[in-house]
């Protein structure tokens, strides 16, 4: 069943919302309550480790969903949607999962802020590159509708957008296709390690320690700073999309 796409989790996107409701109405109109009641009674009985009426539940899912060419669009952006915002969970999670207790014997401290940071970049740029397939997807139904003015404000859009994404998804790219990611801070912490492991002095091993504590808050509120700029001119940049999505583009669909 379609859901809030946002799901509560800091991102605040209309137009992700407004198609959710839309595609959700749609589903609910084609499914019957009594077939909604006897999936929640066997999904009870699963919890409950009770009998479950397989038959019934193979029905329900075959019901057949016929969409029409609107809501077969709207689905198109959902998807993409959704994937936004799986990307936005594992950019919070990284924060997340850095900003815990990161030591493990096996791994070296840098290495550790390394992988954290590598991984945000690559999920940023999975997050980006959905927002770009909207707004493609977007853009070639207005241009088929011959909608011109719609059309030429949705490129703009775009490639506003990108240019506040660009250097980062340039990164990622060099990155992934040449050389690994490096970080000026992490990499002190990394040569201060190895020396740490030659010289093997109490008072070294403290000062290894500090410096990788302010290292790893360093990168925290980088990587939360990064985040919100990257959601809030999202979510600025897809107000006027979800504007002519809806008042130019879908009554002529």
């Amino acid at each position: 069943m379609v859901k809030n796409i946002n799901n509560k989790v800091g991102l605040n996107i209309k137009l992700f919302d407004r198609i959710g409701d839309d595609l959700g109405t749609k589903l609910k109109s084609l499914t019957k309550k009594k077939d909604i009641i006897v999936l929640g009674k066997n999904i009870i009985n699963v919890i409950l480790e009770k009998k479950v009426d397989i038959e019934a539940i193979e029905k329900i899912e075959k019901i057949e969903f016929k969409l029409n060419k609107k809501e077969m669009f709207l689905m198109e952006i959902y998807k993409y949607g959704e994937e936004v915002l799986k990307s936005y969970k594992r950019l919070n999670l990284t924060i997340k999962l850095m900003n815990g207790d990161t030591r493990n014997n096996n791994f070296k401290k840098h290495d550790l802020l390394d992988y954290y940071l590598e991984n945000f970049i690559n999920e940023t740029y999975i997050f980006t590159d959905r927002i770009f397939r909207i707004f493609i997807l977007i853009e070639k139904k207005a241009e088929k509708l011959k909608l011109t003015n719609q059309y030429k404000t949705l490129v703009i859009l775009r490639k506003f957008y990108f240019e506040f994404v660009n250097n980062i998804r340039d990164l990622r790219n060099f990155h992934t296709h040449q050389i690994r990611f490096k970080d000026v801070k992490t990499n002190r912490l990394g040569a201060i390690e190895h020396f740490n492991e030659l010289v093997k002095e109490r008072w070294l091993k403290g000062y290894t320690e500090l410096i990788y504590s302010k290292t790893k808050r360093n990168c925290i509120n980088a990587l939360k700073k990064n985040l919100s700029a990257l959601s809030n001119n999202t979510e600025t940049i897809l107000i006027p999309v979800n504007k002519i999505l809806y008042k130019n583009i879908l009554p002529k669909i």
